[in-house]
């Protein structure tokens, strides 16, 4: 994909044209061998950057006028800042292998209509004192030629959410991670549609049910009637969420049954499991031998009922997460006996919207465990009410 994402647009083929040292990497792009004058006076060689922005594989124009630069502050060949261009020292990493040192900042009136305009007016600015010393040796146009990354992204287009915000850095840390999702149904469907959004290398869907009419309701987005033709039985929820969200990543892989002794050992190659069953027998089946094989995985649940008020409902949902080392509050807070999975799911009601917050909460535990968000708690087991819309956490690490 990367490979021609340069030449399907005008404003970065002109730039690569012209002999700039062009690379799309991460969702920005980067002009090399800009060479700049040092705060000591030296010559060296930096680097331009700029989130950039697209609406599939072609550019849009800038979100705005800021980009940043790779090296030490650019200076006048006769000592100082460059004012004018740089804004700020804001050393941080854009993405993985992407560290900038200074922001830049320098808006014409009418803005910047593509993406020739804006690098090369920053090139040139910077440039420009470094070719003041010497115009033939230190002219930013090279003509080479730079090798692009993104080819091995999981995404079948560029990421430019993350870096339009500046994440993709933090983005990086979900990479190379094998997840299993055990269960599509309501919340397992939801799960799927936010690890579907984060650059994990494989996500392994487990369910041996169809995707049936009432499922639509429960399901992200929206379906057409044509997922069920009169001719045809209803397709496997695996396969039709595979292909729902094939059109964004590669790495989906169906496996159209249910999980049972037989094949529960699939299960223990993953880094995190979500299981989002509703049958006690199944859920303590899985967590048993993750535990056995010291794996992460995080459990689901949900309880749906009438209030006094036979068409008010009342909801809770609950996310339990299990670690290497930490599984003594399984038995205190997953049920797994039948009994108990009859009572919780007995009526069987379900809202989407629910489903919905259980999978944000299982979603918000991995992306803690895996350095993304923030943790301060620590904890293992949330539940949410929506009587008291409140969200209590116990079972903190910190205090085991």
């Amino acid at each position: 994909m990367s490979a021609s994402l340069i030449s399907r647009n005008p404003d970065l083929q002109r730039l690569r044209d012209e002999g700039f040292a062009v690379e799309v990497r991460s969702g920005h792009v980067i002009v090399h061998d800009v060479w700049y004058v040092t705060p000591g006076g030296s010559v060296d060689r930096g680097s331009v950057v700029s989130p950039l922005q697209l609406n599939g594989d072609r550019t849009q124009p800038p979100s705005d006028h800021i980009a940043y630069f790779i090296g030490q502050a650019p200076c006048r060949k006769a000592g100082g800042a460059l004012s004018g261009v740089i804004n700020q020292h804001a050393e941080r990493s854009l993405a993985e292998g992407l560290r900038v040192q200074f922001m830049l900042s320098n808006k014409p009136s009418a803005g910047y209509p593509d993406y020739y305009s804006k690098m090369k007016r920053y090139v040139e600015m910077i440039n420009a004192e470094a070719r003041a010393v010497d115009p033939a040796r230190f002219d930013a146009r090279t003509f080479r030629q730079v090798g692009l990354d993104d080819d091995e992204s999981v995404f079948l287009y560029v990421d430019t959410a993350s870096s339009r915000s500046g994440i993709t850095a933090s983005v990086a840390r979900l990479r190379q991670q094998r997840i299993a999702i055990v269960g599509l149904g309501g919340t397992g469907g939801h799960v799927l549609d936010y690890i579907a959004k984060a650059p994990v290398a494989e996500i392994h869907l487990f369910d041996g049910d169809r995707f049936h009419q009432h499922n639509a309701f429960r399901a992200p987005g929206a379906t057409g009637p044509d997922t069920w033709p009169a001719d045809a039985h209803a397709p496997m929820k695996v396969d039709f969420f595979a292909q729902r969200y094939g059109v964004m990543r590669r790495g989906l892989v169906a496996h159209a049954y249910r999980i049972t002794h037989a094949n529960v050992h699939e299960l223990h190659d993953f880094d995190v499991v979500f299981i989002c069953v509703d049958r006690g027998d199944v859920r303590k089946l899985i967590i048993d031998s993750l535990v056995a094989r010291q794996r992460s995985f995080i459990d689901v649940g949900m309880h749906v009922k009438r209030a006094h008020d036979p068409l008010q409902l009342l909801g809770t949902c609950r996310v339990t997460a299990g670690v290497p080392g930490h599984y003594d509050h399984l038995a205190r807070r997953v049920p797994t006996a039948d009994a108990e999975t009859d009572n919780l799911y007995g009526e069987n009601i379900q809202i989407c919207e629910l489903n919905a917050m259980n999978a944000l909460l299982a979603v918000f535990k991995w992306k803690k465990l895996a350095g993304f968000l923030a943790d301060e708690l620590g904890e293992l087991n949330s539940t949410f009410s929506t009587s008291f819309n409140k969200v209590t956490s116990s079972e903190e690490l910190e205090a085991s």
